[in-house]
């Protein structure tokens, strides 16, 4: 729910006396991009990976998972994200996900997942490979230091980003362009192992009515 004033704070309280059910958070107007940083810390709390992408589309057009991702340069998102990981002693890899506040310019950290992302393959198109890390690190080796990647690289889940230019309204003037393929690789498909991507889409067709259902009833609350 979003709270617009003390007194529809109250009148939630009100409802439900049981404050330690809510999470609270600061909203932060969706009128930017939101970033994702890919990390990995070894034993020694020293970051390894920290590679920063944008979403540039989501689906849910409201407000829902990434449909294209592009690698971007942010010293500041690195910086900030390094300061937290080395400060809680992170070990391994981390996704962390930020918005970027228009009221203040600033990439604003919303929550770490202790774990890579379902995005992890731009890193690996973008020349990270956490999996060598990961491995390094269980067997006692050195992990390998991935100090710069691929700027520009896209990922697209093909699925999505085309609900999303059905739906959205600004379907023409996305940026990128959404028949851009500049630089893009597909979050599934792959021309040596292509049934997969098949084999999601149907998925996704058929929860297709279910999903949306759901994300309706959760806007409404």
């Amino acid at each position: 729910r979003k709270i617009n004033s003390k007194e529809e704070l109250k009148s939630l309280f009100a409802e439900e006396r049981d404050s330690s059910i809510y999470v609270f958070q600061e909203y932060i107007p969706q009128t930017d991009l939101q970033y994702e940083c890919a990390m990995f810390v070894d034993n020694d709390n020293q970051v390894k990976t920290s590679l920063v992408f944008s979403k540039n589309r989501w689906f849910p057009v409201n407000g829902g998972s990434s449909t294209l991702n592009i690698t971007v340069e942010r010293p500041d998102i690195v910086e900030s994200c390094t300061r937290l990981l080395q400060e809680i002693n992170w070990r391994g890899p981390a996704d962390i996900d930020l918005i970027q506040d228009p009221r203040d310019n600033t990439a604003k950290i919303m929550e770490i997942n202790p774990r890579v992302s379902g995005s992890v393959k731009i890193c690996f198109v973008s020349g990270v490979d956490q999996a060598r890390q990961m491995l390094e690190l269980v067997y006692g080796q050195e992990v390998t230091k991935h100090i710069s990647y691929t700027m520009g690289q896209r990922l697209r889940c093909s699925q999505t980003d085309l609900f999303w230019f059905l739906k959205s309204p600004n379907r023409f003037k996305s940026k990128p362009s959404w028949f851009s393929v500049r630089k893009t690789k597909d979050h599934i498909f792959a021309w040596d192992d292509p049934l997969p991507w098949f084999s999601y889409s149907l998925q996704a067709i058929l929860r297709y009515k279910s999903e949306m259902k759901k994300r309706q009833g959760d806007s409404d609350k």
